[in-house]
């Protein structure tokens, strides 16, 4: 076999679209030609959108572009893999998203989107029950939250704060006495908690009143 790239063997891989030939010679040297036309597509230019990051329980809107046809990988959490932008809903963590894009051709490409989900923080914390008059209580954070969250503390009327700042924890008094309510909310990554609220007591001191009888 003589082909017109110069090369003689059964089979040739090409790189380039164009018409190639080949020129066979049977054990009798009898020669046949023939030609064959290659058209050599480009990939498409497969574009997944990009990474994205939520809050655990949200969920995100995936967008691929380049293509006629569209196949996403992790079925579980798509609303539907076989279209150009389906609703992910991916658990706590990083998730990669892969599509496949093909084009008019049929020819396909990958590309791939990170989404990162982050855990919703709690806004828990630990308080006593009551003080005594101008008494310090201790409240500590106890919730889900690292220290680089923000910590949105309310403490009530009255209230003094004697230690502590941000993730805690506080030493807080009051100067009066009555039901007080505490609370907070946390924000870490962009997601925020609930509202907590806790309620504490500002007791009277009782006063001692006697008279000595002799």
């Amino acid at each position: 076999n003589l082909w017109s790239t110069d090369e003689e063997t059964g089979s040739i891989t090409v790189t380039e679209s164009g018409t190639y030939y080949v020129t066979v010679t049977s054990v009798c040297g009898r020669q046949t030609s023939d030609t064959v036309h290659i058209e050599l597509y480009p990939l498409p230019d497969a574009d997944a959108g990009n990474d994205a990051e939520l809050c655990n329980g949200d969920s995100i809107q995936l967008l691929a572009t380049g293509g006629v046809a569209y196949s996403w990988n992790n079925e579980s959490l798509l609303d539907d893999p076989d279209i150009q932008n389906p609703k992910a809903g991916p658990p706590a963590g990083t998730t990669e998203f892969i599509v496949t894009v093909t084009d008019d051709n049929e020819c396909q490409n990958k590309d791939t989107v990170a989404v990162i989900v982050y855990p919703v923080p709690t806004a828990t914390f630990s308080a006593p029950d009551y003080v005594c008059g101008t008494g310090i209580a201790d409240i500590a954070y106890t919730g889900s939250a690292s220290a680089n969250g923000n910590f949105y503390w309310d403490f009530d009327e009255g209230s003094t704060i004697h230690s502590g700042d941000s993730i805690g924890p506080y030493e807080v008094s009051w100067d009066a006495e009555g039901s007080k309510t505490i609370s907070l909310v946390v924000e870490e990554n962009g997601c925020s908690s609930d509202t907590t609220t806790g309620e504490i007591s500002v007791n009277v001191i009782p006063e001692s009143d006697f008279e000595i009888v002799t």
